[in-house]
């Protein structure tokens, strides 16, 4: 399962964030597989974008992020999950996605994300 919806949400909301409208990104970077460290998958676990139960999300998301985005994400999340998602003690509250976060809204059982 991939919720598109909530891909292009965040792209757009990441976009408008301006402290990371100054991360320095390569828009022309088209990696053929979206890497994807313990930091991204939790995230994307979180916010609902793919299953917690999911294995090939490296894979999947290759197919459905925006290839001109890849790189834009890879550093943009690498900081939001410092700042807010993080691994212990996540900061939902202060966090510009949780109304359409599955962890912050409990929608899911996300006690092993």
């Amino acid at each position: 399962m991939i919720r598109q919806d909530k891909i292009t949400f965040l792209v757009s909301m990441l976009q408008n964030i301006e402290s990371y409208k100054l991360i320095d990104y390569d828009s022309f970077i088209h990696h053929n597989e979206f890497k994807t460290p313990d930091y991204i998958e939790r995230f994307f676990k979180r916010l609902g974008v793919v299953s917690i139960q999911e294995q090939n999300i490296s894979k999947i998301l290759t197919l459905y992020l925006p290839v001109n985005k890849h790189d834009f994400l890879t550093k943009v999340l690498q900081n939001f999950t410092d700042d807010f998602c993080l691994e212990v003690e996540p900061q939902c509250q202060d966090c510009v996605l949780h109304t359409s976060c599955d962890y912050f809204n409990k929608k899911n059982d996300w006690s092993s994300v």
